[in-house]
C-alpha cells in the first residue's frame, strides 16, 4: 500500500540545547493520520543551497496505526528513533555535496516522500514550526 499526501503531519522541529552536550539534540516527530504497513519506507530531505541531505525510516513490523507518533533524534548526523510504536530503522544519512550534513536548526525545511513523491513537509522560521500542504498532483 503507498503512503498518500497527508498520510503523516509533521507535529515539531525542534533544537533544543543540552548543557554540558557537544551539540544540541536535535528532533523532529509525526503522526500517522492513517495506518501505515510495516516495511513501507519514508525518506526525509533536508534540502540546503548546497545539496541535499537525506535519510529513510522503514515502518517496522507491527505497523503504524492512524495517530501513532514517531519521533527521531538526530546528534551528528546519526539518526535514531525517540519514539516509535512500529518497532521501525532508520537508515545512516546521505549527502549530495561533503560540505552538506543533516542538521535541524531554526530555519530548517524538512521534507518527506515515498515511493519518490512528497508526502509531508515542515518548515521550522525560528518562530514556531509551520506544517505546509502537499497536494497530490492533478491531471491536465
Amino acid at each position: 500500500m503507498a503512503i498518500d499526501p497527508g498520510s503523516i503531519l509533521f507535529t515539531a522541529n525542534f533544537t533544543n540545547p543540552q548543557p554540558g552536550a557537544p551539540a544540541p539534540d536535535e528532533s523532529f516527530s509525526f503522526i500517522a493520520t492513517e495506518n501505515i504497513a510495516a516495511g513501507e519506507v519514508i525518506t526525509f530531505h533536508s534540502p540546503e543551497d548546497i545539496g541535499n541531505s537525506f535519510f529513510s525510516f522503514t515502518v517496522g513490523a507491527g505497523g503504524l496505526s492512524a495517530f501513532d507518533r514517531v519521533t527521531i533524534n538526530e546528534e551528528t548526523n546519526v539518526m535514531s528513533l525517540q519514539e516509535d510504536p512500529s518497532g521501525g530503522s532508520v537508515s545512516a544519512v546521505s549527502f549530495t555535496d561533503t560540505a552538506t550534513n543533516w542538521s535541524i536548526t531554526s530555519t530548517d525545511n524538512i521534507i518527506a516522500s515515498s515511493n519518490g513523491a512528497a508526502i509531508a513537509g515542515i518548515s521550522n522560521r525560528g518562530v514556531w514550526d509551520q506544517e505546509f500542504a502537499i497536494a497530490a498532483p492533478t491531471s491536465h
